[in-house]
């Protein structure tokens, strides 16, 4: 979201809140929709609600698109559950996501809550491994 980038957190966090009852209703008629699943996730954050956006990005790791993997694993990050995020971003690998510069601008934040806080543990090891081997896959490729 353009205000959450540009630190207009009230903003984001009104915007959210009146999105919100629109994407429930969504969800309701379509349970399956793992975009909409995971912009509800996101809209729940935005809108102050922590806790609940926790929940729903756990139920969320069993996704199969990468995509919206990817972004649940940012929304773990901005949470602060970073092992989560390492594992969510693992998965959206595995799922296909192959957003070179995203990975790598996911695996450098070095924010408080940032995935590079990480650097050096095993988990970290092995996902920037995955993400240099993506890249010389694609480098190769062209």
């Amino acid at each position: 979201l353009e205000c959450y980038e540009a630190k207009e957190i009230e903003k984001c966090r009104k915007w959210a809140l009146s999105a919100l009852p629109v994407e429930e209703r969504y969800l309701k008629l379509h349970p399956d929709d793992e975009v909409s699943r995971m912009r509800h996730a996101h809209l729940l954050f935005w809108g102050g609600r922590l806790e609940d956006a926790r929940g729903e990005a756990m139920k969320l790791k069993n996704l199969k698109d990468g995509l919206p993997l990817y972004n649940i694993a940012n929304l773990f990050s901005q949470i602060g559950e970073k092992k989560e995020a390492i594992e969510t971003f693992a998965m959206a690998i595995k799922a296909g996501y192959k957003n070179i510069s995203k990975m790598k601008e996911f695996l450098a934040d070095r924010s408080t809550d940032g995935i590079a806080q990480l650097a050096g543990t095993p988990e970290y090891e092995a996902v920037k491994q995955m993400v240099e081997k993506i890249e010389g896959e694609t480098k190769s490729n062209v």
